[in-house]
């Protein structure tokens, strides 16, 4: 933290934006003395947080600083961001105040930004974070926060992880933690463990889904599709799902058409006994058509990261033309 007596962390990042907070106030802890007099939190959007400014002015009681913590700055109306700005022209020394929001206020009309005239002002002091999901490597992130469970994890395992929970943060940190308490004294989380404990969505599901493309049997595929969707799955994770399912497809296809006997595929993807037999014949005849199929894929996953709003839509259309390929 330095010198820095105001710290302003922004993003949509939750797990990186709530790291931030809790490092920084860890540092200040030892020269609060009693927390109870000298560690105030308020929250965005709730009654007392104008106040919040006010006690960050109070000189520390029985300790050397003071901190006060304003979270979810996101829910806070205007006002509060424009006395932020003054406080920031001339803050506390004796206090640490910091800022958490998903994101900065958008200016009121008629009016300054004063959000970003905050951001800017710290910016310059090095007192502002911005953490966004779409900058992060989920799979890197995986890795971090298993080596601070004490766990093992290889980037393989991670990547498993990543393409069946999503790249969701908040969601890939609740998966780890369940996954560190599931593997236990074990302390090593192998792929086994992650498709086992990984059970919100159920696979059965999703390889019907996969096996209907594959068998370009449409009427199935969308009847499949529509339930998965009607019971809310994030059409992010299932996409992540179907590329997972498809690229081990791809695979036992590639061992098919090179004579790999049955059992051999079958233990090499992992595929269920009912499942390969149902799949068998449309394997090695060259009807998956990979390369079309991974295209398409790609150009789906850049529409639902420029049009997050339409993603459900993007994924339905996705599928059609998997059918159709």
């Amino acid at each position: 933290m330095g010198e820095n007596t105001i710290v302003l962390v922004v993003g949509d990042a939750t797990p990186l934006v709530e790291a931030k907070v809790a490092e920084v106030i860890n540092e200040v802890t030892p020269s609060l003395g009693p927390l109870a007099f000298n560690s105030s939190h308020y929250r965005g959007g709730e009654s007392g947080l104008e106040s919040a400014l006010q006690t960050a002015r109070t000189l520390p009681m029985m300790g050397e600083r003071r901190l006060v913590v304003v979270h979810d700055a996101h829910n806070a109306g205007g006002a509060f961001w424009e006395r932020l700005y003054a406080y920031v022209d001339s803050p506390s020394e004796s206090t640490v105040l910091i800022v958490s929001a998903n994101s900065l206020p958008k200016s009121e009309k008629g009016k300054p930004n004063f959000g970003i005239k905050v951001k800017n002002l710290l910016h310059k002091q090095g007192a502002y974070h911005n953490f966004r999901t779409a900058d992060s490597d989920p799979v890197r992130f995986v890795l971090d926060r298993v080596r601070a469970a004490n766990v093992e994890m290889t980037r393989s395992t991670a990547g498993l992880l990543v393409a069946l929970s999503g790249g969701d943060l908040s969601r890939l940190t609740h998966e780890v933690d369940k996954l560190a308490l599931f593997v236990g004294d074990a302390k090593k989380i192998t792929e086994s463990d992650v498709q086992t404990s990984v059970a919100a969505l159920g696979k059965a599901e999703i390889w019907d889904l996969t096996t209907g493309i594959a068998l370009k049997n449409k009427r199935d595929t969308l009847t499949c599709l529509n339930r998965l969707c009607r019971d809310g799955e994030d059409p992010r994770r299932l996409l992540a799902m179907i590329l997972w399912q498809l690229r081990t497809l791809i695979v036992a296809d590639d061992m098919a058409a090179r004579g790999v006997p049955d059992d051999q595929i079958r233990k090499a993807c992992r595929m269920r006994w009912n499942l390969f037999r149902t799949l068998r014949p449309t394997l090695g005849k060259g009807t998956l058509a990979p390369q079309a199929m991974l295209t398409r894929i790609a150009s789906c996953n850049r529409q639902m990261n420029t049009r997050r709003s339409g993603a459900q839509r993007a994924l339905e259309s996705l599928v059609l033309e998997l059918v159709s390929v």
